[in-house]
């Protein structure tokens, strides 16, 4: 581990630091970390031949079962939010039926007004 916590760049004066500088000062034989390697660093130090290559690499994986539902589209929102939809929508109806049958203003309750005021 260095001090700088870093893999290793070069500065102005071509010194390195992080795990490159590290190597090439012989305060340490190996260094064992995700460097990835360019010319630079490549030029200072040796390499070995990576054993994992991602090239070519496949993940199997086992085709989900799928299945089928009239009833998949309640799946998008979990049950209490259904429930909390389904009393708005009985609370709201509720109202707006209270508030039809009171209102002068209503389809029924005018017709009644303009019946009993021909008579």
């Amino acid at each position: 581990m260095v001090e700088d916590g870093s893999f290793g760049a070069v500065d102005q004066n071509g010194n390195w630091d992080g795990l490159i500088g590290a190597l090439t000062s012989g305060s340490a034989d190996v260094a064992l970390a995700p460097i990835s390697v360019n010319a630079e660093r490549e030029s200072v130090v040796d390499f070995t031949v990576s054993f994992y290559d991602l090239v070519g690499s496949t993940i199997l994986m086992r085709k989900p079962v799928v299945q089928y539902s009239l009833f998949k589209f309640t799946q998008v929102l979990e049950w209490p939010v259904w429930l909390c939809l389904l009393a708005a929508y009985i609370v709201m109806s509720t109202t707006l039926w209270l508030v039809d049958r009171i209102s002068p203003y209503s389809y029924t309750n005018s017709r009644k007004r303009t019946m009993t005021q021909e008579n």
